[in-house]
């Protein structure tokens, strides 16, 4: 519980600095407990769409509530099984697929916002 306290007032400040609407920068696992405690619990499981990489992010998409943020984790902390680049999506394209940060990042299949 005490590791749990300290992480919730470093994602408040990451949401201070960054801005309500500017992307987020948080590291694998600070995603992996944000979607867990957070983006779970307003929109369901599975609800966190990958929308590529370059050389220093992966790129996430989530819509907690009524906006969608997007979300950057440093490239160098893992690789991505389908690991696409930035510029293949194109304007029409919110994500390539959805993943499941609990579950190493895995792609989920046949799941869509809502």
């Amino acid at each position: 519980m005490k590791f749990r306290k300290s992480v919730f007032p470093v994602l408040l400040g990451l949401l201070v600095l960054n801005g309500c609407g500017g992307p987020w920068i948080m590291d694998k696992y600070e995603l992996q407990i944000w979607y867990r405690d957070e983006l779970s619990r307003y929109s369901g499981a599975g609800k966190l769409g990958y929308r590529g990489s370059d050389d220093v992010y992966h790129y996430f998409i989530a819509r907690p509530v009524d906006d969608f943020v997007i979300i950057q984790v440093p490239r160098n902390e893992w690789v991505l099984k389908d690991e696409r680049g930035t510029s293949e999506l194109g304007r029409e394209g919110m994500y390539f697929y959805l993943v499941d940060p609990q579950r190493l990042f895995c792609k989920i299949d046949g799941v869509a916002f809502q």
